[in-house]
């Protein structure tokens, strides 16, 4: 795409974007732009006309009272340029209000629809990073169209005041604005490139300060003593950004500097031809003035212009990444396809799935079939792909064919009508800075405000007796980012996740170690309540702790992205394998009760 074509796709991009969300404030913009565009020249003309009706005054051929008018008029066009400038920028407020709000729900929206893994790219990470940094210029493309059109108007007017007086002038203009369009242009460009190569920089930037800044990551850091590595750090990408950035503005500024010494040259050129014009009584004293300021004002509107002209081409740029974003690949049965209301089974067959960009297949061939009531447990070491295994089944990775729900491919299902009947509790489970009702009421949005429900599901974990006895109880801030919250220890914070989790009206429950921060007693505990009250829904949960395992219907033992060894917690033991090891290792935590090990 030409240059041309992408400055005028992107505009009128942009136009429709602006007139559709605040028509009124926009129509009340063009009016002032249009009007302002207008006044500078108007000015000129007043004031060449006061100075020779005050040189006329002095010679006895004008009144003062002439004099007066000229200069009254003069004052109230001013204070009404004033008046245009500052309803302009309110205007523009308004403006910007309602395209932020329009944007930032596309923006929300299409996030909603793009695959997870897209979030897990850097890349992806990197462009909607500079999409964000950038997102006034979507709106500032068709405010200085509006600016264009009133400097275009300042230009023609202050043009063909000029050529009444002389075309000597306008050549003269021509010559000297030449190479400051050159050179906006060129570094608009530049600038733009700069800003894509930069933002990995900004992102490392930010994330440095926010580990700087964030109270959860200040204890580590603190005890570690970090603080003048991180600093550091962080200085060198600041200083990356900011050098880069100066290196830039410093050539831009050497090759304005020469720009602008031609520009003076054709100022002093146009007062020479002023002077002579006067001379030779062509023109009067008032107008050597006029024409002086009306050089003075055409040069600065001339290098706003090209200044602008640049920006579009900026901008262009900038809106054309925004509407590449909006035209991303997006999970196409979010919201369509055949929907489900109760889960029977999740039938797995020879499922892999490798991460973008990545050759290692992560899961290997996994096969496994869930139905209501079987309780199967998923132990590994670190990095075998249970995690991986339960984003895969429950939608959240795209698996082509291998996962079956009630029969049906998962990816011809409506996937947010099977996810609402799935409940998950990841490790790193968000700490919502919200209320103790709203930390448990997002496991099911539509039950958010049913208090008596909420506090069931917060019973089962033990939560509701310390809520309640919390100053303001469910409605009590959590978390210390904001005043007046009250912070949870890592035990209590897990079991309001899990409280969310039971919260939620399902069909199966997938659980990513879900009682790592809790004492082995606890977690035993917890693990019981959880088969007892879900008797008649499947649970799928990882865990670390054979004390827990063994409490499952089927125990699958991953490694290396595969299942190696299957079965009951004495049928894997019969097996005298990697299970088997790995109990013998974990054996001295155990103790015999009700005929089954229990860890200590």
């Amino acid at each position: 795409m030409t240059i041309f074509r992408l400055v005028i796709s992107s505009y009128w991009y942009s136009f429709r974007l602006t007139w559709n969300t605040s028509k009124l404030s926009f129509f009340i913009l063009t009016c002032l732009k249009i009007s302002s565009g207008v006044i500078p020249t108007v000015l000129i003309f007043i004031s060449q006309e006061l100075i020779n009706q005050v040189m006329s005054l002095i010679r006895g051929k004008s009144t003062l009272l002439n004099v007066l008018f000229l200069f009254l008029l003069q004052v109230i066009i001013i204070l009404t340029a004033y008046f245009f400038q500052q309803r302009s920028q309110i205007e523009i407020k308004k403006i910007e209000n309602a395209v932020n709000l329009y944007l930032n729900e596309k923006v929300f929206e299409k996030i909603k629809h793009l695959p997870f893994n897209d979030f897990e790219n850097p890349e992806f990470q990197n462009n909607f990073n500079k999409i964000n940094m950038n997102q006034n210029r979507i709106i500032k493309l068709s405010t200085d169209g509006l600016d264009f059109l009133a400097m275009m108007l300042s230009i023609f007017s202050i043009f063909g005041f000029l050529l009444s007086i002389s075309w000597g002038f306008i050549s003269f203009l021509v010559l000297g604005i030449i190479p400051v369009f050159n050179i906006q242009m060129k570094f608009g460009r530049k600038r733009y490139q700069l800003t894509g190569f930069l933002t990995p920089y900004n992102r490392r930037e930010s994330y440095i300060a926010n580990l700087l800044e964030q109270h959860q990551s200040q204890k580590e850091i603190r005890l570690f003593g970090l603080e003048n590595y991180l600093v550091k750090k962080w200085e060198n990408y600041y200083k990356t950004t900011t050098n880069k950035n100066l290196d830039l503005l410093k050539r831009q500024s050497k090759l304005l500097l020469a720009a602008q010494c031609i520009s003076l040259l054709t100022y002093a050129a146009s007062g020479i031809l002023a002077l002579f014009l006067i001379s030779h009584g062509r023109i009067l004293i008032g107008s050597l003035v006029a024409v002086l300021q009306a050089i003075q004002q055409i040069q600065g509107t001339l290098n706003g212009l090209s200044n602008l002209v640049s920006g579009f081409y900026e901008s262009s740029l900038i809106i054309n990444d925004f509407r590449s974003f909006l035209k991303m690949n997006e999970v196409k049965n979010l919201d369509s396809g055949l929907e489900i209301k109760k889960i029977e089974s999740i039938q797995i067959k020879q499922l892999s799935f490798s991460y973008p960009s990545f050759t290692k297949t992560t899961i290997k061939n996994i096969d496994l079939h869930i139905v209501p009531g079987k309780k199967i447990a998923i132990i590994g070491e670190n990095g075998s792909g249970k995690t991986t295994l339960i984003k895969c089944i429950v939608g959240l990775y795209e698996t082509k064919g291998a996962i079956t729900i009630n029969g049906i491919p998962l990816e011809t299902l409506n996937l947010s009508s099977y996810q609402n009947r799935i409940a998950v509790l990841f490790q790193d489970f968000n700490q919502y800075e919200l209320t103790a009702l709203e930390n448990i009421g997002f496991g099911d949005i539509r039950e958010i405000n049913n208090i008596n429900k909420i506090r069931v599901a917060a019973n089962l974990t033990e939560m509701d007796a310390y809520i309640m006895g919390l100053p303001k109880q469910y409605d009590t801030q959590l978390g210390r980012y904001f005043d007046g919250g009250y912070q949870l220890s890592g035990g209590q914070w897990q079991k309001i996740a899990l409280a969310r989790c039971l919260f939620r009206q399902c069909d199966v429950i997938f659980l990513d170690e879900p009682t790592a921060a809790l004492d082995p007693k606890s977690e035993i505990e917890t693990l019981e309540m959880l088969i007892q009250k879900s008797k008649s829904k499947a649970l799928v949960y990882i865990t670390h702790r054979l004390g827990a395992a063994q409490l499952a219907d089927e125990i699958l033992l991953m490694k290396d992205g595969s299942i190696i060894e299957r079965g009951s917690h004495q049928e894997l033991l019969n097996l005298k394998g990697e299970y088997s090891k790995m109990y013998e290792l974990q054996s001295k935590w155990y103790i015999t009760k009700d005929n089954r090990e229990v860890m200590i």
